[in-house]
């Protein structure tokens, strides 16, 4: 099973069921999973896929679960930034990374315009809220047609430079998969629902 594959089997078992929660915001498995396709198929629209890298610079919403799931169906690599990092270490990971997608939330779009220019691969910006909702609006709900394997690359981590630059971390489709069924034992044997 891949990671994209997760929310697509959640969404079919459960559709009406609350998949995210966010202050007043309740999405269901199956508006998660459209939010995730029409984000791949935009992605892919911009003729980004295997091995591309997708970064997004936003403090904890909605978006970053979408992204996870959607750029998981694109065969693009996702580079979560942390909004604590320094406009420096942003615009060095976005060049050690090669993101040619940045999206980000509107409190950090000064940040974007300062470190844009020092990335020269960054060929698109898209700032969460009104421009993303119309980056993703006309898109399908359908998952696009690609061809994913397990050990793709799907997420670059970066730890938080405590002693030095921040170091990345990849994942692949089969080690995240992995990880979120040793997270449903661990919640299982503490007596957690993971409905």
């Amino acid at each position: 099973v891949l990671l994209g594959d997760l929310l697509r089997l959640a969404a079919e078992r459960h559709p009406r069921k609350p998949a995210l929660v966010f202050g007043e915001t309740v999405e269901t498995f199956a508006a998660l999973e459209a939010a995730a396709n029409r984000l791949a198929h935009a992605v892919t629209g911009l003729g980004l896929g295997r091995g591309d890298t997708v970064a997004i610079l936003a403090r904890n919403r909605p978006e970053h679960v979408v992204a996870l799931f959607g750029i998981a169906r694109t065969g693009c690599l996702l580079a979560a930034l942390s909004p604590l990092s320094a406009p420096e270490e942003i615009a060095r990971i976005l060049a050690l990374s090669e993101a040619r997608l940045l999206l980000f939330d509107p409190e950090f779009a000064p940040v974007v315009d300062l470190v844009a220019p020092r990335c020269p691969g960054l060929a698109h910006r898209i700032q969460l809220g009104g421009p993303y909702d119309a980056f993703v609006a006309a898109m399908p709900a359908d998952p696009p047609d690609r061809a994913i394997a397990e050990d793709d690359p799907v997420a670059m981590t970066f730890t938080g430079g405590t002693t030095g630059h921040a170091a990345s971390i990849g994942s692949n489709q089969r080690l995240l998969h992995r990880h979120s069924q040793g997270d449903c034992t661990m919640r299982a044997r503490q007596g957690l629902s993971n409905t």
